[in-house]
């Protein structure tokens, strides 16, 4: 396999889901959690219970020096809207582009949370790479 080295980010009563796997080294290891993700009361939204956040890893980059890695996740109610399936609205997390303007409030706050980790890490001399997934 092509990484060796990998991190896990567990949080919230079901774990994140996020990890970041590398074939450089890992120096260092953190998770933030996101401060708004969702309602205990919404059992099969999910979000209250997995603890969303941005997992973030620094490696050391043989060319590059120290590179930061940030994962997160993302609403996948636009995307899946977007090739037609109708009932996409009762698989996905609240927010993105449509519902009630109080559940865009949990994705906007995410982005701009996760927009502050990164430019922290920019702002320390860093590469920053930043992904997500649907």
């Amino acid at each position: 396999m092509w990484w060796v080295h990998g991190s896990c980010y567990l949080s919230g009563a079901l774990g994140a889901g996020l990890a970041i796997l590398t074939k450089w080294p890992i120096i260092a290891t953190s998770m933030t959690p996101y401060s708004l993700t969702g309602e205990p009361t919404d059992v099969f939204g999910g979000d209250w219970f997995v603890g969303k956040g941005a997992g973030s890893v620094i490696i050391t980059h043989p060319v590059l020096g120290q590179v930061q890695l940030f994962v997160t996740h993302v609403s996948l109610l636009t995307y899946l809207l977007s090739y037609g399936i109708d009932s996409a609205h009762q698989f996905c997390a609240k927010g993105g582009e449509s519902g009630p303007e109080y559940n865009r409030t949990y994705r906007l706050v995410n982005a701009w949370e996760f927009a502050k980790v990164t430019r922290q890490a920019a702002e320390l001399g860093r590469y920053v790479i930043a992904v997500s997934f649907l």
